[in-house]
């Protein structure tokens, strides 16, 4: 397997802020859904994406509008969390 920070500095190179990117839902959590974004660590958070109830482009405030454990959505990349690894991102 790949050194994680090689991988994360490649996903920063691929999204970086601003842009748009798709990805399944693979977790939902009482703050928001976590998005698998193609770079196939599922031991842990790090390389997902999270969409959160709160900030730019949220999830809507009732859960039932949330998207579905499967689905795929388009979201904007909002900013980066170093320490995690796991990129902020916005409903599109």
């Amino acid at each position: 397997m790949e050194d994680i920070n090689i991988i994360w500095q490649q996903i920063k190179n691929d999204h970086p802020i601003g842009s748009t990117l798709k990805g399944n839902v693979v977790e939902a959590r009482p703050f928001g859904i976590f998005i698998d974004i193609g770079y196939g660590n599922r031991s842990s958070k790090e390389l997902t994406g999270i969409v959160e109830i709160v900030g730019s482009n949220p999830l809507p405030k009732d859960t039932n509008r949330w998207p579905k454990i499967g689905e795929e959505i388009e979201a904007k990349v909002i900013s980066f969390r170093e320490r995690s690894k796991e990129l902020d991102l916005g409903l599109i």
